[in-house]
């Protein structure tokens, strides 16, 4: 698409979406802030960018604020006109001939949830505009940006706890899987069925990510999300994310930065990417609603939570340690109905305030998380887990 065709393509988004966002605004008492989005539209239908991008500015930063407090989910309206604040101004750095800008703000606007025809036009346009772009060479140790095969000494002291390892299985027939696991909702790690994925190799290797994609904004979680002090979400660039996390966790670097790329729709944001997957086959038995991404150093940790749909876990490269809990031990596993974890956690009300992994204290804090019976796995590279 070209740059006129894309100027279009936002008028029209912008056009569309006006009446309604700046109707929430005002309802919700911020006529000064729906004023500004009219503004900055009036100076995109008259291809002002330069005044379009000054007035998205300041929408931007007024948005980040409200949607950065630590008091949960705010209206749709601030994420909807942040959306759009982040379109306006990567047009108009795009028409100053600035398509790094112009990137950094898109992707920001993917991390938001952004409507996927956006995405893909300003993704296809920017992605020529920035196919010979250099990003500065490695300068640590070839071996530090490959993901470690052997498996770890501390997931192998995991496995002491629980009621059962979840089984393996090789490569199952379809129709053996669905009536064995799949309609018996029971959990098993099915192997050898992602072998032929291009992912497999590239993505052990993060130089493949820092190369091609160091120049993408990426959401990364830091710290642990059980510990509020510790615990805060930030955007960074590939390269940094690469740089600064996971190459200091692959060489086991003593107190190195937990990082979290997680539940991520990368290959939307990123749709390069896609193309080292596909969907395994047994994904036909009941249909996903969305895929995500995973990403992590290590130490990582996902609180206890429940989802209410199925999922496949697929681990293309290094090794996971997973707990299932079935649902009637939930009694025991002390859903947060708004108490301890971070705002964003409680608002979804499906996450327990306890750990994963039990430390010195929790069963006096929590005495029926005893009582609770669990199976366990660690994921290996290659392995997928049905739960």
């Amino acid at each position: 698409m070209s740059l006129e065709a894309l100027r279009d393509l936002i008028k029209r988004f912008v056009s569309r979406n006006l009446k309604p966002v700046t109707r929430d605004l005002e309802e919700n008492g911020q006529q000064s802030l729906a004023a500004k989005l009219r503004q900055a539209n009036y100076s995109l239908t008259k291809s002002n960018f330069h005044a379009c991008k000054k007035t998205a500015q300041q929408i931007k930063e007024e948005t980040t604020s409200q949607l950065n407090t630590p008091s949960g989910w705010p209206h749709v309206c601030w994420r909807e006109t942040h959306i759009i604040s982040l379109f306006l101004i990567s047009i108009s750095e795009l028409s100053d001939s600035n398509p790094l800008k112009a990137q950094n703000e898109v992707d920001l606007a993917a991390i938001f949830g952004a409507p996927d025809e956006l995405l893909k036009e300003f993704n296809e346009h920017l992605g020529k505009s920035l196919s010979d772009i250099k990003i500065e060479p490695p300068v640590a140790p070839e071996a530090s940006y490959l993901i470690p095969t052997s498996f770890p000494e501390r997931a192998a002291g995991l496995l002491k706890n629980s009621d059962i390892e979840i089984p393996r299985r090789m490569k199952p027939e379809f129709d053996s899987f669905v009536k064995d696991y799949y309609q018996g909702q029971v959990p098993i790690v099915l192997t050898h069925s992602i072998d032929h994925w291009p992912a497999v190799k590239k993505w052990a290797d993060l130089r493949y990510f820092r190369s091609n994609f160091g120049h993408r904004i990426v959401p990364v979680e830091l710290g642990l999300p059980l510990d509020g002090k510790e615990w805060e979400e930030k955007v960074v660039s590939f390269k940094e994310f690469v740089d600064e996390f996971l190459v200091p966790s692959n060489l086991s670097e003593p107190n190195h930065r937990i990082g979290y790329l997680a539940q991520h729709s990368l290959f939307k944001q990123i749709p390069q990417l896609q193309a080292d997957v596909e969907a395994p086959e047994y994904v036909k038995a009941g249909l996903p609603s969305n895929n995500s991404v995973w990403f992590g150093t290590a130490s990582t940790i996902t609180p206890v939570h429940f989802d209410s749909y199925d999922n496949f876990l697929v681990q293309v490269a290094g090794y996971k340690y997973v707990r299932l809990y079935a649902p009637d031990q939930a009694e025991y596993l002390y859903v947060d109905e708004g108490g301890s974890t971070s705002s964003r956690l409680k608002a979804q009300k499906n996450v327990s305030r306890v750990g994963c992994l039990e430390s010195e204290g929790v069963q006096e804090q929590y005495p029926l998380l005893k009582k609770a019976r669990f199976c366990e796995v660690v994921l290996c590279p290659g392995e997928m887990l049905f739960m």
